[in-house]
């Protein structure tokens, strides 16, 4: 029985890896044969399940390359952008240097290789698209990479500054250079792995296996949304340094925050639940204001640099 049980529990979990893998294969092999295709079909699920409208009649779509509002969200997205590259090119840079004959530290290695992999997501040619959903947001995902999605809701209903909206869009980047969105897919790989073996180990009837199925996915849940916490603070914080380094102001990254939160309703809440998947708006907007005292523009020439970035910026702009 012992034996019988081993086998059937290595079995589950090696399926639900070669299920796992065929679909990332899959993934792939959809990629190659029509990327732009499969780029704009996933465009429009993504749009579609995004999507909110305050009264019910507008469709899922898209602002087009000439409207201002699309026009402003490409020009702060690009010194963004440019922004996030420097950021992590300064990362690099700032990391201990290889000496002949000595080995490195572990955490050197690993940090080295997690920069390069955020170097790589940022490269190539990014694509902003304004949605037409009312609901206030920002959003990056990696199912659709080198896009960053902003609703027409935030645009309209918060009216954001264009610091403000730097933060907003250095917050989705910061997503972007620290992996979030592949470490929630790879998590919930893992919790559904997982949950298949508890299965293939207890009987699957009975009240006794019907809570150890709850209890398990309780604590898989509870897992998932504090990973989600951590990854919004961590974003809160490098988002900041890359809107020092994009020449904007840090400040208004706690402004901004309280804007979204006054928005969704959720002002003056101190404590995050084990179901939250933020951090609590108090304790957020501490953390962004301790963060902004401790920002810097780019590393040579100080607040000249950054006036002569932004006087170029907004002409560029039409301003």
């Amino acid at each position: 029985m012992l034996v019988w049980r081993s086998v059937r529990i290595g079995r589950t979990g090696a399926l639900a890896f070669a299920l796992y893998q065929a679909g990332k294969a899959s993934g792939h092999v959809d990629v190659l044969e029509d990327p732009d295709g499969l780029a704009k079909q996933i465009v429009k699920e993504v749009l579609a399940g995004s999507h909110f409208s305050s009264d019910g009649t507008k469709k899922p779509s898209w602002h087009k390359r000439s409207s201002p509002l699309h026009k402003r969200v490409q020009k702060i997205g690009e010194a963004v952008l440019q922004a996030a590259r420097d950021e992590v090119a300064a990362q690099l840079e700032a990391l201990p240097k290889k000496k002949e004959g000595v080995a490195e530290d572990a955490w050197v290695v690993e940090k080295r290789e997690e920069l390069k992999g955020a170097a790589q997501r940022l490269r190539g040619t990014w694509h902003w698209v304004v949605t037409n959903s009312d609901a206030p947001n920002a959003f990056v995902t990696p199912y659709c990479p080198r896009r960053v999605f902003v609703t027409e809701g935030l645009l309209t209903l918060i009216k954001p500054t264009d610091d403000e909206l730097a933060f907003i869009m250095g917050h989705e980047m910061s997503h972007v250079i620290h992996g979030h969105g592949l470490r929630r897919i790879e998590f919930q790989a893992y919790s559904a792995s997982l949950q298949l073996v508890i299965l293939s180990m207890i009987d699957p009837t009975g009240i006794f296996a019907l809570g150890f199925t709850m209890l398990t996915s309780t604590f898989l849940t509870a897992e998932e949304r504090a990973f989600s916490r951590e990854h919004e603070a961590e974003a809160d914080e490098t988002g900041i340094s890359i809107v020092g380094r994009a020449c904007f102001d840090p400040a208004a990254g706690a402004s901004a925050m309280g804007k979204l939160q006054h928005a969704f309703g959720n002002e003056g809440k101190r404590h995050a639940s084990w179901l939250d998947t933020h951090p609590a708006e108090a304790d957020r907007i501490r953390a962004l204001k301790g963060h902004a005292e401790n920002a810097v523009g780019p590393t040579t020439g100080g607040a000249d640099v950054c006036g002569a970035a932004k006087k170029s910026f907004w002409l560029a702009m039409g301003r």
